[in-house]
């Protein structure tokens, strides 16, 4: 399996939770030797109101695909995904959530298991009118705006409950934190 930049994030998701019209260009890395493992296909995004449960890092990597293709200003809002056990991260995680208009704003409930491996921005760059809790997170990073949780809260609110962060950082950039990173405003 190949992961795909996305030239047009304008596509129809079909009755039967299939993507349509949707315009993929260069493969920018092979996700095999990244993660070690295939990845799910993108064929439903979350309904508010509903709770799904990660359990591997396909279904992380598929959270991760759901947000960071999404339009709007707000990705997930009032879904709740809940970590079904520990996932070990391999290679070079790319955070959940590219901008602030690409940003995680549901419920991320680890249900006391941890996620190894993290690095980038963290596990979310981008969360927004979210709520992360239960959850370890485990790894390294030397980027800027890095923490183990959230990299940047451009609005809204965010709530980390009873989280534990064990990623060490290795960088002179100001902007790490242990929980998050960056706070506007």
């Amino acid at each position: 399996y190949k992961r795909f930049t996305l030239a047009n994030s304008n596509f129809e998701i079909t009755n039967e939770g299939k993507l349509k019209d949707l315009t993929l260009t260069g493969v920018t890395e092979d996700l095999d030797n990244l993660y070690g493992e295939n990845p799910t296909v993108l064929n439903t995004i979350p309904e508010a109101g509903k709770t799904y449960t990660v359990s591997s890092v396909d279904d992380l990597v598929y959270l991760r695909t759901v947000v960071n293709a999404a339009t709007g200003n707000s990705t997930c809002d009032g879904v709740t995904f809940k970590l079904g056990n520990d996932i070990t991260l391999t290679g070079t995680w790319t955070s959940i959530g590219t901008t602030a208009a690409k940003c995680f704003s549901g419920t991320f409930d680890g249900c006391g298991y941890e996620i190894t491996g993290i690095g980038g921005n963290g596990l979310f760059k981008y969360a927004s009118n979210a709520v992360i809790k239960n959850l370890t997170v485990s790894g390294s990073t030397s980027y800027a705006y890095a923490s183990g949780f959230v990299g940047n809260v451009d609005s809204g609110t965010l709530l980390i409950d009873n989280c534990i962060n064990n990623v060490s950082y290795s960088s002179s950039n100001a902007n790490f934190g242990g929980f998050v990173a960056y706070i506007l405003g």
